[in-house]
């Protein structure tokens, strides 16, 4: 029932596959993004998710908020993104993290991890 709610309200939860957010968010954490947060209310240091052209989904920190978009960039890279987000493709603010536990969903979604049953 609270997921049901929490989904209406706009929050989606989404698996980190990489370290580019380390060692803030990790990999294997799920990040909650609240989907209906303003993009215009963005401000530089908001950690945000956006969509790639190739339709993958990053969460990155916002590093400067321009007229022309967003610059992002993960906390343990070198090099920004450069303006990546702007308000076609952003998704949305990430509201916490929660550790470790998109390895067991990840797992459960591509069928690396089964569930036996017994009889």
């Amino acid at each position: 029932m609270a997921a049901m709610f929490a989904w209406c309200l706009g929050v989606r939860p989404y698996v980190v596959l990489s370290g580019s957010m380390e060692p803030q968010i990790h990999t294997g954490s799920i990040c909650i993004i609240n989907t209906r947060a303003s993009y215009e209310d963005v401000e530089a240091g908001d950690v945000i998710a956006y969509e790639t052209v190739s339709g993958m989904m990053v969460t990155h920190r916002a590093v400067r908020v321009t007229k022309t978009g967003i610059e992002t960039k993960g906390d343990a890279n070198d090099v920004s993104d450069g303006i990546t987000t702007t308000k076609d493709n952003f998704k949305g603010k990430t509201i916490f993290t929660i550790p470790c536990v998109g390895y067991l969903i990840w797992g459960i979604k591509t069928g690396i991890l089964k569930v036996a049953h017994t009889v």
